[in-house]
């Protein structure tokens, strides 16, 4: 189920907005505010229509978002996180992700370690059994053993490989790199973080895979411009 909010233009239920306002007193704020309640109703509503409908045990529920919060607008930021929208900071690639399955996922954890949207097929391809083509590489891979501890590892295991071959980076870069994310496992298994910050760690490993995704598109004969834009 698509929802644009809390996306521009900024328009919320009336009700709604007054009771933000006389929280916030600040009009941007309370529209953006009450934007956010009124998705979060919706997908309330959803919720309990599964619930009523008894369909819990076999339905997952995925909810997560496109990219960070537009912090040009100056009603909402990411904080403590850097960056937002249109930016390759954590604030920007970093978002909220939650899974909900009755009966197959453990209710109320974290889980620390990185996943990526793109496991979202294979993970929903594994549950319902679907056998994939074997003659292409997915980037994605199926969640739930990971989230049931059922698999110990990383589901994600490349960002050392990215580093290591990668040859703008000289060998110190490199060292202070895998230095940093090695310094972020041992932290994460004490506290909740996102991937490390400083020297703009986040916007490299994000860059490493932009890389990948540019030299595929500029490799098309029929491709004379190409131009990243980040949305």
């Amino acid at each position: 189920v698509p929802f644009t909010a809390p996306h521009e233009p900024y328009q919320a239920q009336e009700d709604l907005y007054k009771q933000e306002f006389k929280k916030t007193n600040d009009k941007g704020k309370a529209v953006y505010r009450a934007i956010v309640n009124s998705m979060d109703n919706a997908i309330g509503a959803i919720n309990r229509k599964v619930k009523d409908l008894n369909l819990e045990d076999n339905t997952l529920i995925i909810l997560l978002s496109d990219n960070g919060p537009a912090v040009y607008t100056r009603v909402t930021n990411a904080e403590p996180l850097k960056g937002g929208k249109i930016t390759q900071f954590e604030g920007g690639i970093k978002v909220p992700f939650i899974f909900k399955w009755k009966n197959h996922l453990p209710e109320n954890i974290s889980y620390n370690e990185p996943i990526i949207s793109l496991d979202i097929f294979s993970t929903v391809a594994a549950i319902c059994k679907v056998d994939l083509p074997r003659d292409r590489v997915f980037d994605g891979v199926n969640l739930i053993p990971y989230f049931n501890e059922e698999i110990k590892s990383i589901p994600h295991d490349k960002l050392n490989n990215k580093i290591d071959k990668n040859l703008t980076f000289s060998q110190l870069s490199k060292k202070i790199l895998r230095g940093l994310l090695w310094e972020y496992k041992d932290k994460s298994a004490s506290q909740t973080l996102g991937i490390p910050r400083g020297v703009g760690v986040s916007a490299y490993l994000a860059e490493l895979y932009m890389q990948d995704i540019d030299n595929k598109i500029k490799a098309y004969p029929n491709v004379t411009y190409y131009a990243r834009y980040v949305d």
